[in-house]
């Protein structure tokens, strides 16, 4: 469960500010790769990113001070799908100037060698995945010019922080105009590089263009990282149970009460399927009578979903969600599968539809109260909203 509740308030009208902590390079075969150490100043937010080769794992990373977890925000693929590029937040502002290490563990596909990069984030209100006000992706690119796009533009007061992970060493690329080289750098064995970026605000485009070519293969990603103070608003967990969905469906796991009026920063939700081939998606209607009712407000496309977890997914445009009023959390898919049961009092009763061509949302329609087997339908989903 990621939940914004530790989150201590920053030095009022003070942007996010990262700074470079350390970036260690590995070539060994292994399941965890540590950083060397550094310290951080009390209340930072800890920022990781990770380009690891030879490896499909979920991945996790751990503090040596254990002062805080994280959560995996997003993950992209170089290499033709062999190699891994992660970025993780803390769940915790760092509570003291102690020396640390970071972690990165990729148990059960042990990984040929990896880059862990720490990058340390002043004058944030949020934590986890609520601290990233948008992200963007690019995924097994040929050789050229990294240009991820964020879905709308970035707020000027947003730090942003990048990487890029490609098969030359070191990755010898230049920043996006505007932004600071934290660390450029890599192994041989594989040949592996990684650059990684960051600006403190002033960035309001979309695309983030990166200053030169890559010479091979790669993948980046991009975080926009906000002041507000960002809440978590559904259903949280914990798991309860699965309930298999029906191919090309869309299920309403859970409804959104917000206590002020908020805009909408991403959807997260839990699956518990292993197809290695699901794709889900992620929209949001008003409600009628406790059913959704009318036009998504906004939704996601397609997002790849192999592997049983968590996944977090920008959401943009869906306008100001009202005070006191109930938004349903829309699931689609594409194969089938479990996604996380979670009976709550919040819960959009049992509302679903089939026959939906994936990844679209229906306007309207008569959504069902119950599957086949008599059983609502509840999932753990909810929303990371602006308030």
């Amino acid at each position: 469960m990621f939940v914004n509740s530790n989150a201590s308030a920053a030095a009022p009208g003070a942007n996010p500010t990262a700074t470079f902590a350390i970036s260690t390079t590995s070539t060994s075969n292994a399941s965890s790769y540590a950083t060397g150490s550094f310290s951080p100043a009390s209340g930072d937010l800890l920022v990781v990113t990770v380009v690891a080769t030879g490896t499909v794992a979920a991945g996790t990373v751990t503090d040596s001070t254990s002062e805080e977890t994280f959560s995996k925000v997003t993950s992209t693929l170089k290499n033709s799908g062999a190699d891994t590029i992660y970025l993780f937040v803390g769940n915790a502002k760092t509570s003291s100037t102690t020396s640390r290490t970071i972690t990165f563990d990729c148990t059960g596909d042990a990984a040929t060698g990896a880059v862990v990069t720490v990058t340390r984030v002043a004058n944030m209100n949020s934590v986890g995945v609520g601290a990233v006000a948008q992200f963007a992706v690019e995924t097994n690119q040929a050789a050229g010019t990294p240009a991820p796009v964020f879905g709308t533009s970035v707020n000027t007061n947003d730090a942003v922080i990048g990487v890029v992970g490609n098969a030359t060493n070191p990755a010898t690329l230049t920043a996006p105009a505007g932004f600071t080289e934290d660390s450029d750098n890599g192994y041989a064995t594989p040949t592996t590089g990684q650059e990684s970026v960051h600006i403190n605000g002033g960035f309001t485009g979309t695309t983030v263009t990166w200053g030169s070519s890559s010479a091979s293969a790669f993948g980046d990603i991009v975080a926009a990282m906000t002041h507000d103070t960002v809440v978590a608003c559904g259903n949280t967990g914990p798991q309860t149970g699965t309930l298999g969905l029906d191919p090309n469906s869309v299920v309403g796991p859970s409804a959104c009460v917000p206590a002020a009026n908020s805009t909408v920063r991403s959807c997260v939700t839990i699956t518990g399927f292993d197809s290695g081939s699901l794709h889900i998606s992620c929209g949001v209607y008003a409600t009628s009578a406790g059913l959704p009712t009318g036009s998504p407000l906004c939704n996601s496309g397609s997002v790849a979903a192999p592997t049983a977890g968590t996944y977090v997914i920008p959401l943009t445009g869906c306008g100001t969600l009202s005070s006191g009023s109930t938004y349903a959390i829309i699931i689609g898919n594409d194969v089938g599968g479990d996604l996380a049961v979670q009976a709550s009092s919040s819960a959009v009763h049992g509302a679903f539809q089939l026959s939906i061509t994936f990844p679209t949302f229906p306007t309207g329609g008569t959504w069902s109260t119950e599957d086949g087997a008599g059983s609502a339908q509840f999932a753990v989903a909810y929303l990371n909203i602006a308030q």
